[in-house]
């Protein structure tokens, strides 16, 4: 142990005594903290109409970015509606191309579409015959919908499908 303290008094260029007595920080006197200064009226005065322009103009800022959220809320708002309008349209006429190559499923979307009125007109006698045309291809909600749906008034009764026709087959996707 001397001879580590040794080695380091060499290398701070201390004597060991030096080295082994602990160094105290000297105290330094503060000066006591100044009398409180009693406040100009005049002065009080400007901070105060100060303070209340201040909160003028952040009430009038707050106002202004309130209206420019809100603007900024309606156009995305209306991007949204649009796109998904646009959405909508090219759902429907995918469903009109799936009930054309003979999809039950694609049927019954699209009823259901005509009986809410979402993206095609409402129009229950096309609803009733779509479900009807996916009843016949085999479509079980379909031939749920048509049992509980057979007296509704309002709904027109729907035309009997032939015995004889055939009902397509979907095609295969390749």
């Amino acid at each position: 142990m001397r001879a580590l303290v040794g080695f380091i008094c060499v290398v701070l260029g201390m004597t060991a005594i030096q080295a082994q007595t602990p160094v105290m920080p000297r105290l330094r006197r503060v000066a006591p903290p100044p009398a409180p200064v009693a406040p100009d009226p005049a002065v009080q005065e400007r901070i105060a109409a100060t303070n209340q322009v201040l909160a003028t103009q952040m009430a009038a800022s707050r106002s202004n970015l309130v209206a420019a959220a809100v603007a900024r809320d309606r156009a995305l708002a209306k991007k949204y509606k649009e796109q998904e309008s646009e959405t909508d349209k090219r759902i429907v006429e995918s469903l009109k191309s799936r009930v054309a190559d003979g999809s039950a499923d694609a049927a019954y979307d699209l009823a259901q579409r005509h009986l809410t009125g979402k993206s095609v007109p409402k129009d229950e006698a096309e609803a009733r015959h779509l479900m009807a045309l996916s009843a016949a291809r085999g479509n079980e909600d379909a031939k749920i919908w048509l049992q509980t749906h057979a007296e509704t008034p309002g709904l027109p009764t729907p035309a009997p499908l032939p015995s004889s026709a055939p009902v397509p087959t979907p095609v295969p996707k390749k």
